[in-house]
Parts: C-alpha cells; structure tokens; sequence
C-alpha cells in the first residue's frame, strides 16, 4: 500500500512538472504586490476573458481571445521602456518591465481584458486595452513599480488616471527603477533634485519640464498642438511636456 501511495505522489509531481499552466496559481493582490491598489473595474466595463498571452515588452502583448481571434494590444496610457528603441536604441529596465509583466500574469488565476469605450487603437493599429489580473489593474502595478510611465494621450478620458498620475509619482519619490536614472526615457529628469523636492513636498520635474510650465504653454494634447499649429514640439520648446511624447525620443506630438 506504502509502495501505491508512493507511486502515485510520484505520477503527481511529474504531471506538475510535465503541464505547470495547469498547476494552481498564486492569485495576485495587496498581499502578494506589498502596497494599496486604488484602481478599481468600472460597473459598466466590458470585461474579456483571454485564452492565451504572449508578451512583447512592458506595454504590450499578443492575446487569444475566447472567440480565437489572436491580436496585438497595447495598454493604454503607459509607455514601458523598449527592448530595441529605433532611435536610442535598447532602453534602460526595458527587460525588467517585460518580465515583470509576464511574471503578473502568469500569477494570476484570473485574466481579462477591458476595451476602450470606443475600441480605439493606437498609430501601430494595437487596440487599447486596460488590463486586469485578478481584479488588479496591470497598468497600476507596472507604473507604481517604476516598470512603466504614465501617458495620457491613448484615453484622455481614462477613469484610471488619476489613479496612474498618483503611481507615477509614488514611483518618483522614491526612485524605482526607470525614474533610478536620467537616461531611460531621455527625459533628462534629475531624479535626484527631485526626490529632495519631493521630501519638501514640491514634487515636479526639474529641467526641460519646469521650462515649457514657465513659459505659460500648455496643449491638453496633441489634438490641440496641431490644432494651434505647434506640432511637433521638441523636448525643451514651451508646450512640450513627456506626457506628450509617445515615444520618449524627445519630440512630442509628431505629425
């Protein structure tokens, strides 16, 4: 009977290792992440469930839908550092935020995808999504890491984004990875001034930032930057703030 026991322990540990995605996963939340989540899915949201993932960076992945429809999506209002950027090249903490991203959803027990209300899509022809894991929205986690940066133009209208203003900043403060150096995004942010601001409560940024709020010129997005004939706007120009710029190559609103 021992021998029996024995045996079929064994058959349960080789199947574990022969299909670990059918393994019980460890769910992710408050406990596990070690901080408050805010964001919480909307009453009206339209809620997707996926079949299969496949990460390409920090911000974006290829889905399976229940439907079989397999498509690229990018998630909204967060830019993550880029493995191959075309101008910089190969971007600080870019394979960090690609694994960490993997890493939450394979911990998730629970995967789905919300639509822009108008399944808008991006330049690339990505459709936005908002992404959550049990009940945690992924763009939350990833920018209050310091994984990605807070950008607005994708939903303008985003209920989350104050919530992702409020991560970016905390990420900020206290220097988590990609705002731990200037270089990532070519934003030439002195982290260090300002950490010290924010530990006196006047949290900004401090160079080509401050410039642009000084000069009075402020475009809500790129609609009105072209609108008022400004576009592009170069890191360092009035108007020009990083929100702005999609790419993090330093020039804003492209046309």
């Amino acid at each position: 009977m021992q021998k029996l026991v024995h045996f079929f322990m064994l058959m349960a540990l080789c199947f574990m290792i022969l299909f670990p995605s059918l393994t019980v996963k460890a769910e992710v939340n408050e406990a596990t992440l070690g901080y408050k989540i805010l964001a919480k899915p909307q009453n009206n949201a339209k809620l997707v469930d996926i079949v299969e993932f496949d990460v390409i960076d920090g911000d974006s992945l290829k889905i399976e839908l229940e439907n079989g429809d397999v498509n690229t999506f990018k998630l909204a209002n967060v830019y993550a550092p880029k493995l191959q950027h075309p101008v910089t090249g190969p971007q600080s903490f870019a394979n960090e935020s690609k694994a960490r991203l993997n890493e939450l959803l394979q911990s998730a027990k629970d995967i789905k995808i919300e639509f822009l209300a108008d399944e808008q899509k991006d330049s690339q022809g990505r459709s936005l999504i908002y992404l959550w894991t049990d009940k945690i929205l992924v763009q939350e986690v990833m920018t209050t890491e310091g994984l990605t940066a807070y950008y607005s133009q994708d939903d303008a209208n985003s209920p989350y984004l104050e919530t992702l203003i409020f991560s970016e900043d905390y990420a900020k403060r206290n220097g988590l990875n990609v705002w731990s150096t200037n270089e990532t995004f070519g934003e030439n942010i002195d982290v260090d001034q300002y950490q010290s601001n924010a530990q006196n409560n006047q949290v900004g940024f401090s160079s080509q930032d401050n410039q642009a709020a000084s000069q009075n010129i402020y475009f809500k997005n790129c609609s009105e930057a072209k609108a008022a004939g400004a576009a592009p706007l170069y890191q360092g120009e009035p108007g020009y703030r990083p929100q702005l710029d999609r790419d993090k190559d330093g020039i804003a609103c492209e046309l």
